[in-house]
């Protein structure tokens, strides 16, 4: 950072903005920065992670969901194509 070498928040937002990149070991290493930045925070750092991680986790869950559901309405709608075809 050239703004403020040891800004734990920086480094938090930075992360964000990796994991939003698929940046994912630029994302870590953010994350330790600020962690090494203020040691007394890194249980708040670690916290705030996990609630990200979950947030991930559901949104892809979401995700896969979505895409499961139009592909059965692809096939359904390819199915009914075919059978007033007959």
């Amino acid at each position: 950072m050239k703004v403020y070498e040891n800004c734990v928040k920086a480094y938090v937002h930075q992360g964000r903005a990796y994991l939003g990149l698929k940046r994912y070991d630029d994302a870590v290493a953010s994350y330790e920065r600020a962690i090494l930045s203020d040691p007394k925070k890194e249980n708040s750092i670690r916290g705030k992670l996990n609630k990200e991680h979950q947030l991930i986790v559901s949104l892809l869950n979401n995700v896969e969901k979505y895409c499961y559901s139009l592909s059965i309405s692809e096939m359904e709608r390819k199915r009914g194509a075919h059978i007033r075809q007959e």
